[in-house]
């Protein structure tokens, strides 16, 4: 294992740490026929970000290329190797500054926690970061049906060469990832039972491990790459919309503070446009505008309690898809959540569709029929140059 300095030019270059102490970290750069080599850099303190760049120092098997990394606002994760094995693809996705805070986490070994409404992006990000520095990832799905003997593991019966059988113990998601420095992602934390959650409470302390008492009193001891993260729509008493996320379960505070918390939030306007436009490049412009404008609306709406209905990003891209398929707005919302949602939601939704794609209901249809608190339709009087209602006739007033 090798150390390399980051230079503001994005250059990793081998040197030698000279001094570490809490206070500073003093390099020499080493790297042969390097117009810096000899000279010394200070650093801050390891775990203190100054400048635009963190961190600055990496202990590397071998120097990165370009390839070898990803940056978001100024923070940097390199690939730690090169196995392909469990690692997602990458697809086109767009990091949001939020990004940078897990980063961050990650360097820090904390426990990531993320939060937000359903389809902005939770999983995908921790996802897409993995997928670009070759990282294996190990995702499960929190749910009733997840037994003890899935998270640690059981004692199998196995057929042998000699036609008999022995039993052998088989490691379950948490020690298997745990001993291949795997990223483990657990989602939907907050719908999982109890008596799972409480397995975790030893590997979420700094240093934790974990020993398995069914495989002989084994002690498994945590990979430096290993890391935990954990999605949900809500936190503890955050967790208020029982209506919409049926099923999630209230995390007690002791298992909370286990966690680096950080929140999701929906995609800026231009950005969600942007990534309609890429992932759906044969859609007209003006319907990617249309789909993103429409969610804004819905999204104030649920704000303001005046629908239920959530509008993420991942229902733009399923509409987007539709209408892309259909060039019918309407026909396209049918097939994604017109028939998912109460009568109530509706007539809201189908109001907003003819305000933004045009239709129908669009004559008496109000703009502020989402974001004023209350459903509303006011009729919309077409007048001509005169300021007399068009249609009516010319009269002499007495």
């Amino acid at each position: 294992m090798k150390h390399f300095f980051l230079t503001r030019n994005r250059e990793f270059i081998e040197c030698e740490v000279l001094e570490n102490t809490n206070r500073k970290r003093v390099v020499k750069i080493t790297e042969a026929g390097h117009p810096m080599k000899g000279k010394k850099q200070t650093l801050a303190p390891e775990g203190v970000a100054t400048g635009k760049l963190y961190p600055r120092l990496f202990h590397l098997a071998s120097k990165p290329t370009k390839d070898d990394y990803v940056e978001v606002q100024g923070r940097i994760l390199v690939s730690m190797g090169k196995d392909k094995a469990l690692v997602p693809d990458i697809t086109s996705y767009q990091f949001m500054p939020v990004t940078a805070h897990v980063i961050d986490s990650i360097h820090s070994a904390d426990n990531v926690l993320l939060t937000g409404e359903a389809g902005t992006g939770k999983t995908s990000m921790i996802e897409q970061l993995a997928a670009r520095i070759n990282q294996p990832v190990l995702r499960v799905n929190l749910n009733g049906e997840t037994r003890i003997g899935d998270f640690l593991g059981r004692i199998n019966v196995i057929a042998t060469a000699g036609k008999g059988s022995e039993t052998k113990w088989v490691d379950g998601i948490l020690p298997l990832a745990m001993k291949q420095g795997m990223w483990l992602i657990l989602d939907e934390i907050d719908m999982g039972e109890p008596n799972i959650l409480s397995l975790l409470h030893p590997i979420l302390e700094p240093g934790g491990r974990l020993v398995l008492k069914e495989n002989e009193g084994e002690e498994v001891r945590p990979h430096p790459n290993f890391r935990v993260f954990g999605t949900a729509n809500g936190v503890g008493s955050q967790t208020n919309r029982g209506d919409t996320y049926a099923g999630v379960n209230q995390m007690n505070e002791a298992f909370i503070d286990r966690w680096h918390i950080i929140t999701m939030p929906n995609l800026p306007a231009k950005v969600e446009i942007k990534v309609i436009r890429d992932r759906y490049p044969k859609l007209a412009p003006k319907f990617a505008k249309r789909i993103v404008a429409f969610g804004q609306a819905i999204r104030k709406g649920l704000e303001t309690e005046t629908i239920e209905m959530t509008f993420s990003t991942r229902r733009a891209l399923q509409w987007a898809s539709k209408i892309a398929l259909y060039r019918n707005a309407q026909k396209a919302a049918e097939a994604v959540f017109l028939c998912k949602v109460t009568p109530e939601d509706r007539v809201v939704l189908e109001r907003q569709i003819a305000l933004h794609f045009g239709g129908k209901r669009r004559k008496n249809v109000d703009k502020s029929v989402v974001t004023d608190g209350a459903t509303q339709s006011t009729p919309i009087v077409r007048t001509g140059k005169r300021g007399r209602p068009k249609g009516a006739k010319n009269k002499v007033q007495p």
